[in-house]
């Protein structure tokens, strides 16, 4: 079940340049007209409730005039604000009205936007940051499950008693003078990282779709599992997800489960075959 419902256009904007920002991605051609789109949305708004707030102008009917005609594309902010500029004076209540419809309509048009772009978040997006960052951790997932819970609480107390593992790491790394338990120590560490990862990107993605800008399955059989795994079938027993979650997690790249972001189509066209 999807809820459609809109933020400001600014916070709209500001999502999906976080989204943009903190996935590492390059941004494709049509998540960069998102963007630039999100931007004019904003900055359009900006302008009109500046002009509402800067004279007090008659504007009795901007409300039919207004947003609708500008989400409709049959005009721009400036012949807007010409039209505004027009206007005779009016009182605080009449500017506080046409000043929410304005947000409102400028609200609609980025949700919109953002909308269009839809499944694309995920095949552009989420996408490609799950596989990219999958791949740089899991080769460690074998050492993970070798040294199984108590190797797992061992490199969380290793890992106290420095500063910053990533950067001892690193040193040990480009001297060539890893030994087997660091790496182990390591392999823990980063597909625990992976985890929290993951699970962050996983709720704003479900977060989207229930808000219907992703695509969902309709279908009461569906396994929603399969948004997030490529072979659920294959996942370790679910009672110690969270209990023990860097070595759940190893266990699921050992298995083959494949941690993804996918869309409905995909989820739905890649169901594995018994």
């Amino acid at each position: 079940m999807t809820t459609q419902y809109y933020d400001t256009a600014e916070t709209t904007a500001r999502l999906l340049s976080r989204i943009v920002k903190n996935s590492g991605v390059e941004p494709t051609e049509r998540v960069a007209k998102t963007l630039a789109e999100l931007a004019k949305i904003t900055a359009d708004e900006r302008r009109m409730l500046a002009e509402i707030a800067g004279e007090e102008s008659e504007m009795q009917d901007l409300c039919d005039v207004v947003a609708d005609r500008y989400v409709a594309g049959e005009t721009n902010a400036d012949e807007l604000l010409q039209q505004l500029a027009l206007k005779a004076r009016i009182t605080g209540k009449e500017r506080r009205r046409a000043s929410n419809q304005i947000t409102f309509r400028t609200s609609r048009a980025a949700g919109s936007a953002l909308k269009k772009l839809g499944d694309g978040m995920i095949t552009d997006i989420f996408g490609p940051w799950c596989a990219s960052a999958v791949r740089a951790v899991e080769s460690g997932a074998p050492l993970v499950v070798e040294g199984g819970q108590a190797g797992v609480w061992e490199a969380v107390n290793w890992s106290r008693e420095l500063t910053d593992w990533k950067e001892h790491v690193q040193k040990f790394e480009k001297a060539g003078l890893m030994t087997a338990g660091t790496a182990r120590f390591a392999a823990v560490l980063r597909i625990g990282e992976l985890r929290e990862e993951l699970d962050k990107v996983w709720a704003q993605v479900q977060d989207l779709r229930t808000r219907g800008y992703l695509t969902a399955s309709d279908d009461p059989t569906f396994d929603p599992r399969r948004y997030r795994w490529a072979r659920p079938d294959r996942l370790p027993d679910a009672e110690n997800e969270y209990v023990h979650e860097a070595l759940w997690l190893s266990q699921a790249l050992v298995n083959g489960a494949e941690p993804c972001v996918r869309t409905a189509h995909e989820a739905i066209a890649r169901q594995p075959v018994s």
